[in-house]
């Protein structure tokens, strides 16, 4: 064995058939970027990946839920269009 890394043993090897590669003990891990545009791009990812889900559940939520306000509060009757009422406010 050469310094601070660890090998399989042969025995281990042999049994598995696969052969690891050796693990330094050295403690070095991958340290994160700690730069000002890395932690601006952090909060930017964060903002990109969730607005296409807020996006579309304004769509599928909000436009219904304003266009039946919009309606409680129009007067209207079967033989106008749909915008063709007139504002009407709480009376209706």
């Amino acid at each position: 064995m050469e310094g601070n890394v660890v090998s399989p043993s042969s025995r281990s090897a042999h049994l598995t058939g696969v052969a690891t590669p050796a693990i330094p003990l050295s403690g070095a891990a991958a340290v994160p970027a700690t730069g000002w545009l890395s932690r601006v791009m952090d909060r930017v990812f964060v903002w990109l990946a969730v607005s296409p889900t807020v996006l579309t559940m304004l769509l599928v939520f909000g436009l219904p839920l304003a266009f039946s306000l919009y309606l409680s509060l129009e007067g209207w009757s079967a033989d106008e269009s749909l915008f063709g009422g007139r504002f009407a406010g709480a009376a209706n």
